[in-house]
C-alpha cells in the first residue's frame, strides 16, 4: 500500500509536542465517540432507575411521643431537629426534618454533619400556643384533631424502604411528616411523625431549642450525661439553633426504648424506660430514676411516603443498574470509553477489563494484588472458597482470546464515588520473592462533589497515598498503579523510590438516565440513545498498550466488562457485548465462562479508526495526516505523551494491519 509524502522536516519539526486529555470527563457522552461499539438487547434483573413521586402529606401512621412540658420550662416555642441516626448513633442518615434539599444521601458521621452548609432549612419552629388541645391516643397513628403538616419530606430514604405493612414493619426507616399537638391530660407536648423507624435499633433523635444558649455544636470527651448523646460529638446545627434537650427512640421488634438527656456539659443523662409492644403500648417500664415520663409509640405499618429512588432523575442516586451502550475511542495517547446507562447507588460495582498486549489472564487467576477488597481474586481461582475455576473471558475466531491485562472498577452510594484500577500480568502480581508486591492497588475517590471527576492524583483524604514495597504483602496508591510501580520493579528491589503521576485515569458517572432497558423491555433505539452514564479516560501506557515493533501484529484494543455486586460476587447480565436473548444474572462470577456462551462477551476498538467511524479506511489515513500535519495532541498514535515521528511510523503499520 503507499501513502502521500510527508516532509522529513515537518517530521522533524513535531518532535516533542505534548499531548493532553481530549475531553471533559463527566459521564456524558460526548459527540466524538461517534457510534456505539455495541447496544443492549436484554432487560436489566439488576433494577432499573425510575423516579418515583412520593405523597409525605398523608402518611399517617409512625412514631408518636409525649414530652411533659415541664422539661420545657415554660417555652412558648420549640425549636426541633429530628432524624434517623444508626443504632450506634454514628451514622446520620438522610431522613431529616426539617428535610434536607436537593436529593442528598446518607450524611454520615456526626462529627462530619453541619446543617448550617446544607441547603434547605433543617430546623421546625413548632408555636405551643397555637397547637390543638386535645388528647391523643398514645399508638403511632395520627388523630384527626393534630396540627396540619409543620413540616414535610422531600428527600428519598437511603436507610430502607419498608414494605412489610406490619405495626412491627421492617426493612427501612423514613421520616415523612411533621404534627404537633399539646395533651390537655396529662400536660405533654405530643410530636407524631409519620414514617417508619427499622426494628434494628435505629434511633429517631431528637434535639429541641427552647432557651437561650444550647450547645450549637455538640460536645467531644463524654461531657453529656446521656451516653447516646456523647456519640454525636462534632455534629453542627444551623444558626440560630442552640440544641437544650435531646430525646432518643430506638426499638427491637419487641419494645421500643427512650433516652433523654440535658444538652449541656455536666448535664443530667437517663435512661426513660420502655413501652412494651408496637402499635398501642401494652404498657410502659420506667427506668432511671428522677427520669422525666417521655413516652413512645411506634406503628410502623406505613408502605407510603418516600421511597429508596428519588423523584426525579439525579446524576448522582440511582434506584437499578444498568448497561445500554458501549462507546469507545482512541484519541492519541487516551482510550475514552463510555458505558450508556445506571450504577445503583448501593455499592454496585461495574467491573470492567481491558486487553491491550500480548499475554494477560484468560482466566482470572488466584494470584492478582488486593484490590477493593480482594475484587480480582474474589473472582479468579477458587475464589469462591470451593476451588471454582476462576472468571474465563470469551475467546473468538476473529478477535482471539481474550486475555486481560488492566482491571477498572467503580462504584457509589450517591454522596460518594470510588474508583479502582490493577495491572493484571499473566502470572498475577509481581513480588519482591519475599512475600512482598511490587504491584500497587489503587483507588481513589471520596465524597463526589469533592471528587468529580476521579483523577488518580495520588492524594486521599489530603494525603499522599504511594505506599513503599515492603511496608505489607499489598501496597496501594492513588496514583494510576502500573506507572506508579515502575520504579519497584528495579533491583534491588524497593531501592528506588517510587514516583506518581497524576491524572492518567479520570473517571465519572452521571446517573440521570431513566431510559434504556427496563426490568421486562430492551428496546434497540432506547438502548441506544442513553447519552449519561460511566466514563473514564485512560492513558494508553498506563493500561499497557503499545504500538507494534516491525513484524510484530499491531494490538487492537479489547474491552469486556459487567455490573457486579458490591462484594464482586453476584454478576448480573448486564454485559458487555451481550449475553443470549433471555438469560438472567449470571451468580457467582468465578463460576462464569463467556467462552461458552453465545455471542461475544467483549467489544473491539481498533486503534487505526482514528475518525471514529467504526471502520478501517482511506478516510482514517487522511484523518490523521491531517492532525499529524498540524502538530494536533490526537496524532500522539503511540502514546507517548509526544508528537513525532514515531507516531507516524507506527500508525501506518497500524492501518496496514487494518482490523
Amino acid at each position: 500500500m503507499r501513502f502521500p509524502i510527508v516532509s522529513a522536516a515537518l517530521l522533524a519539526a513535531l518532535a516533542g509536542t505534548a499531548a493532553a486529555q481530549p475531553v471533559t470527563v463527566d459521564g456524558q457522552r460526548d459527540a466524538l465517540y461517534g457510534d456505539a461499539k455495541w447496544v443492549q438487547a436484554n432487560p436489566t434483573q439488576f433494577g432499573d432507575n425510575q423516579p418515583v413521586p412520593f405523597d409525605t402529606a398523608s402518611v399517617s401512621t409512625g412514631i408518636e411521643v409525649k414530652i411533659p412540658l415541664s422539661v420545657l420550662g415554660g417555652a412558648t416555642q420549640v425549636k426541633l431537629v429530628a432524624f434517623v441516626n444508626a443504632g450506634c448513633n454514628c451514622f446520620l442518615s438522610n431522613q431529616v426534618l426539617g428535610s434536607l434539599s436537593g436529593q442528598l444521601g446518607n450524611l454520615g458521621g456526626p462529627g462530619g454533619v453541619n446543617f448550617e452548609t446544607l441547603a434547605g432549612t433543617q430546623t421546625v419552629t413548632i408555636d405551643l400556643n397555637s397547637l390543638p388541645v386535645f388528647t391523643p391516643t398514645l399508638d403511632g397513628f395520627r388523630d384527626g384533631s393534630y396540627t396540619s403538616a409543620l413540616a414535610l419530606q422531600t428527600n428519598f430514604t437511603q436507610f430502607g424502604d419498608s414494605t412489610a405493612g406490619t405495626p412491627t414493619g421492617g426493612g427501612g426507616s423514613e421520616l415523612d411528616n411533621l404534627h404537633a399537638a399539646i395533651d390537655t391530660a396529662g400536660g405533654n407536648l405530643v410530636l407524631f411523625i409519620g414514617g417508619n423507624l427499622e426494628a434494628n435499633g435505629n434511633s429517631l433523635d431528637l434535639f429541641l431549642d427552647f432557651a437561650t444558649g444550647g450547645d450549637t455544636v455538640l460536645q467531644s470527651g463524654g461531657v453529656y450525661g446521656q451516653g447516646r448523646l456523647n456519640n454525636m460529638a462534632g455534629l453542627t446545627f444551623e444558626n440560630g439553633f442552640g440544641a437544650d434537650f435531646y430525646v432518643g427512640i430506638n426499638g427491637n421488634g419487641t419494645d421500643i426504648y427512650v433516652d433523654a438527656g440535658v444538652v449541656t456539659a455536666g448535664g443530667t443523662g437517663w435512661y426513660v424506660g420502655y413501652s412494651s409492644g408496637y402499635g398501642t403500648p401494652t404498657g410502659f417500664t420506667p427506668g432511671d430514676s428522677g427520669a422525666p415520663l417521655i413516652i413512645p409509640a411506634v406503628d410502623n405499618s406505613n408502605i407510603a411516603g418516600v421511597t429508596s429512588a428519588p423523584p426525579v432523575a439525579s446524576p448522582d442516586f440511582a434506584s437499578g443498574s444498568e448497561f445500554d451502550n458501549v462507546h469507545a475511542r482512541k484519541w492519541g495517547k487516551w482510550l475514552l470509553l463510555f458505558i450508556g446507562g445506571n450504577l445503583e447507588s448501593n455499592y454496585n460495582h461495574a467491573d470492567v477489563f481491558l486487553d491491550v498486549a500480548p499475554g494477560g489472564q484468560h482466566s482470572i487467576s488466584a494470584f492478582n494484588m488486593d484490590v477493593d477488597y480482594n475484587a480480582l481474586n474474589k473472582q479468579g481461582l477458587g475464589g469462591d472458597g470451593y476451588g471454582c475455576p476462576g472468571l474465563t473471558f470469551d475467546n473468538s475466531l476473529d478477535w482471539g482470546d481474550f486475555a486481560a491485562d488492566y482491571f477498572l472498577s467503580c462504584g457509589t452510594n450517591g454522596t460518594e464515588m470510588y474508583a479502582n484500577a490493577a495491572l493484571m500480568r499473566t502470572d498475577g502480581v509481581a513480588t519482591d520473592g519475599g512475600g512482598n508486591n511490587l504491584d500497587y492497588g489503587g483507588y481513589d475517590g471520596g465524597v463526589k462533589a469533592e471528587n468529580n471527576p476521579i483523577t488518580f492524583d495520588g492524594f486521599f483524604n489530603g494525603n499522599e497515598n504511594l505506599g513503599l514495597v515492603g511496608s505489607g504483602t499489598n501496597i496501594y496508591t492513588s496514583y494510576a498503579p502500573r506507572t506508579a510501580g515502575l520504579n519497584n520493579l528495579i533491583e534491588p528491589y524497593g531501592s528506588v523510590p517510587p514516583v506518581g503521576v497524576p491524572d492518567l485515569i479520570h473517571f465519572s458517572i452521571d446517573n440521570s438516565n431513566v431510559g434504556g432497558v427496563t426490568g421486562s423491555t430492551a428496546d434497540y433505539a432506547a438502548a441506544a440513545a442513553v447519552d449519561t452514564g460511566l466514563e473514564w479516560a485512560i492513558d494508553l501506557s498506563e493500561a499497557g498498550w503499545k504500538p507494534a515493533n516491525l513484524g510484530e501484529v499491531h494490538p487492537i484494543i479489547k474491552i469486556a466488562g459487567y455490573i457486579n455486586a458490591s462484594s464482586h460476587q453476584f454478576m448480573s447480565n448486564q454485559v458487555i457485548g451481550g449475553l443470549p436473548e433471555g438469560w438472567g444474572n449470571l451468580g457467582e462470577p468465578c463460576l462464569v465462562d463467556f467462552s461458552a456462551i453465545e455471542g461475544d462477551q467483549f467489544v473491539v476498538l481498533c486503534p487505526a479508526d482514528v475518525d471514529g467511524t467504526g471502520f478501517v479506511d482511506t478516510d482514517d489515513y487522511d484523518y490523521f495526516v491531517q492532525r499529524f500535519e498540524l502538530g494536533e495532541d490526537e496524532a500522539d498514535f503511540d502514546a507517548s505523551g509526544f508528537v513525532d515521528t514515531d507516531d507516524f511510523d507506527a500508525f501506518v503499520r497500524c492501518y496496514e494491519r487494518g482490523c
